[in-house]
Order: structure tokens, then C-alpha cells, then sequence
């Protein structure tokens, strides 16, 4: 939990949406990347990463402290409003500490602030919402001027059921879909207050068939601006969107939340760490959270139960039964 003098204004926001699609896999990977243009053009030394990482294993946080330059200080805030979510979670938070203080991470059980409560510093921040652009949503974007050179992401759902639950500045679209028009209510919003540089909107569906969604992104920084906007044109549609996600599943067999735990099964039989990165293209970071699930549910004495609620591992450990006893322990 966070233990300093921070102040937060809290507003009542969903906690972030998970992230076992590829369509969702290629937004954050667009995330990532506007990241790295953030951190190489604009080289913040002291600086917030703000985040809704819900269910996603905290990839995108993962990113941002593999990414961090030496003789910087990055201090992440992870916030998560969903009571089951964050037990889930709590003792198993992947984004790792660095012994020199060069990374803080606070995983917080809460409401996530307005984006003006992280002023002090330059800042990057994902809103990572899931629902509509209510009056709290809407609000965490709060017109109220931000630290230089910081930039602000933000996803909603754009095709709400009930339209008489937005927020009041957000209007429709005068075309056929009638769809709330966040777009240009933000950049009324933003610019007045400094974030008056958008550097994309993108529209996709977060599972085949699934919600429609929309993914803004602005900055009050014109050199990032100037440099992003360069490579504007990738992520425009929804059809460039799926060619991308082919062609990476094709090319990348990273894990899915479908192995997950025959991964924790192999930890928790001494296979070499080697081993693991090299056939499961992992990171560092990812292993090092799938190890601290099996020391998790080992300290609470379910790792035997744990593995067994899923087939392919009761399968596996079937023909390894000379380490079950390991398991057990």
C-alpha cells in the first residue's frame, strides 16, 4: 500500500480491464511504444507512471521499469477498486524494486485520483477504463493543468447502453452510430488546460464480436508531439489492427493465460529458469511473478489445489509423479 503524504482526490472508476485478447494485446502494445517515444524524447529524471493494470499481470507496468534509464527515478502507481481483484494480486505484484530506489511501485487498493493529483512531476498515465465516459470517469480527467511534458491515455467503452448516464460535456456523433463523441469533448477539455496536443485516437472491439471501445492519448509536450506524430499513421484502423495481431500470433508464441499455470507447475518442480524463458518467451519480470504465485499459494498450502483445478496440469503432473511430494510441500 501507499505510505507517504501523497494527496488523492478520489473518483469512483472501474478498475482496468483485463487483457487475454490480441486485439487488447496490440492496444497496449501501442501504449508501450507512445511509452518509449515519452521517455526518449522528452527524458524525464524524476517522474509518475500511472496505471490501471486489472487483470492484465502488469504488463504494461512490467514495460515501463524494464524501460527506465540509469540515474532516473520512476515511482508507478497501480490502482485497483475491485476487492477480489487486488487479493488476487497484492502479493504477487510482478514490477520489481530496484535496490538503488531507481523504481517504487505502489500497488493500491482504491479509486483511482485525478490526473492533476500527480502535478509535482512529469507523468504518463493510463486510464485504462472499461466503461462508459461517466461524470466520476470523465472527471479523473479533470481540467486542471498537469506537470510539463507529461502525457495522459485514456480508453472508454464507446458504445454504451444507456447514454443518459454520460457525462454531460459528451455529446453524440451526428453520424449513423450515434456514438458518444469523447473525442472532441477531450480536446475542448484538455487544450484549455495545457494536454492540448492529441496524439491518436483509435476505435476497436475488445474481444471478436466484443464491446466497442475508444483509445485517446494527449500530450502537453510539442516536442513529443512533433516526433510521435511522425509514425501516426500505424494503429489507424481496425483492419491495420487485425493484420498486426495475425501476423504477431503467427511470428510470437508468448504465453497465455491457458499455460499459466503448467509454467507455475514447472517452477514448482525445479525446472532451470533457462529453460523456462527460452520456451515460453518470458521475461525476466514475468517469471519472477509466476514464482512468487507458486511461494504464494505455497505459504497458504493450496499450491497442490491449485494445480490440480486445472486439467493439462493434473495431465503433467501424472507423468512426473516422483515430484508431486515437491509440489505438495
Amino acid at each position: 500500500m501507499l505510505t507517504n503524504n501523497f494527496q488523492m482526490l478520489l473518483c469512483s472508476c472501474p478498475s482496468g480491464c483485463a487483457m487475454n485478447n490480441d486485439t487488447k494485446n496490440t492496444m497496449r502494445s501501442k501504449v508501450k511504444t507512445l511509452f518509449n517515444y515519452w521517455l526518449n524524447v522528452t527524458k524525464p529524471s524524476d517522474y509518475f507512471v500511472v496505471s490501471l493494470p486489472g487483470e492484465s499481470n502488469f504488463d504494461f507496468e512490467n514495460h515501463c521499469a524494464e524501460q527506465r534509464k540509469d540515474f532516473t527515478r520512476q515511482t508507478q502507481f497501480m490502482y485497483e477498486n475491485k476487492r477480489s481483484v487486488y487479493n488476487r494480486f497484492k502479493d504477487i505484484n510482478e514490477v520489481e524494486k530496484t535496490e538503488d530506489g531507481g523504481i517504487q511501485a505502489h500497488y493500491i487498493y482504491s479509486d483511482i485520483p485525478k490526473v492533476s493529483k500527480f502535478s509535482v512531476l512529469p507523468t504518463f498515465a493510463w486510464y485504462d477504463f472499461c466503461g462508459i465516459a461517466t461524470t466520476d470517469r470523465y472527471n479523473c480527467l479533470d481540467s486542471q493543468p498537469v506537470n510539463k511534458n507529461s502525457v495522459v491515455v485514456v480508453t472508454f467503452n464507446d458504445k454504451p447502453r444507456r447514454k443518459d448516464t454520460l457525462h454531460y460535456k459528451v455529446g453524440l456523433t451526428p453520424d449513423k452510430n450515434n456514438r458518444p463523441d469523447v473525442e472532441k469533448a477531450l480536446k475542448q477539455d484538455l487544450k484549455v488546460f495545457g494536454l492540448k496536443h492529441h496524439l491518436f485516437t483509435h476505435r476497436y472491439k475488445s474481444k471478436k464480436n466484443g464491446i466497442n471501445m475508444i483509445m485517446l492519448a494527449f500530450t502537453n509536450s510539442k516536442s513529443l508531439y512533433n516526433v510521435y506524430s511522425k509514425t501516426k499513421s500505424r494503429f489507424t484502423n481496425i483492419e491495420q489492427v487485425k493484420e498486426i495481431v495475425m501476423k504477431k500470433k503467427k511470428k510470437d508464441s508468448r504465453v497465455t493465460h491457458n499455460i499459466s499455470k503448467l509454467i507455475a507447475l514447472q517452477i514448482a518442480c525445479g525446472v532451470d529458469d533457462e529453460v523456462l524463458l527460452k520456451n515460453y518467451k518470458l521475461t525476466k519480470h514475468q517469471l519472477a511473478g509466476y514464482k512468487r504465485t507458486v511461494t504464494h499459494k505455497r505459504l497458504q498450502g493450496k499450491l497442490f489445489e491449485y494445480f490440480l483445478t486445472d486439467p493439462a496440469c493434473r495431465e503433467a503432473m501424472d507423468g512426473i509423479s516422483e515430484k508431486v511430494e515437491f509440489v505438495k510441500l
